[in-house]
């Protein structure tokens, strides 16, 4: 047998580091402590706040069993589709408590700049992933150009509070 295998943990397995695990899952206790205590001991919110945490924890396993180079090839997709919506907010956008940063699809209503705090990460990455180290003057602007692209357009999202 491959002495690589032979040596395999469980960390290894499921693709995640020992220490950012205790790390995150440090913080999600220490979360749940907060969410219990400003709650009043409110046993309700504790246990969607729990089950939130749960659905948090799996889905992080879930993903990183999927091999990094999808989510590079996922990369310009979901930085375009993130663009579109940000657009499409501005045309479309349905305004909730106070701001209308809301795209409603009829089953589901969202904010687009959530997909943006995953898509513009992963596309920079890509981008910087692709070219040599250190990072050329041009291939820095193109990166900051990418970074302030949605940024900007989640900056120009109408905020309705304390308008009549």
């Amino acid at each position: 047998m491959n002495d690589r295998h032979q040596k395999s943990t469980i960390w290894t397995r499921i693709h995640v580091d020992p220490t950012f695990f205790i790390l995150i899952s440090a913080l999600l206790v220490y979360s749940a402590l907060v969410i219990w205590s400003a709650s009043g001991q409110d046993p309700g919110m504790m246990e969607r706040k729990l089950g939130q945490i749960a659905m948090g924890v799996v889905m992080m396993l879930v993903m990183a069993q999927i091999p990094p180079r999808v989510y590079e090839g996922w990369a310009p997709y979901l930085y375009i589709l993130c663009v579109v919506l940000l657009i499409a907010v501005d045309a479309f956008g349905h305004i909730s408590k106070g701001a209308q940063r809301w795209l409603d699809l009829g089953v589901v209503r969202f904010q687009p700049s959530e997909i943006a705090k995953i898509a513009v990460p992963l596309m920079v990455a890509r981008f910087i992933n692709r070219d040599v180290c250190p990072p050329t003057l041009k291939n820095t602007a193109i990166a900051l150009v990418l970074i302030f692209m949605p940024t900007l357009l989640v900056a120009a999202q109408p905020d309705q509070i304390g308008r009549a």
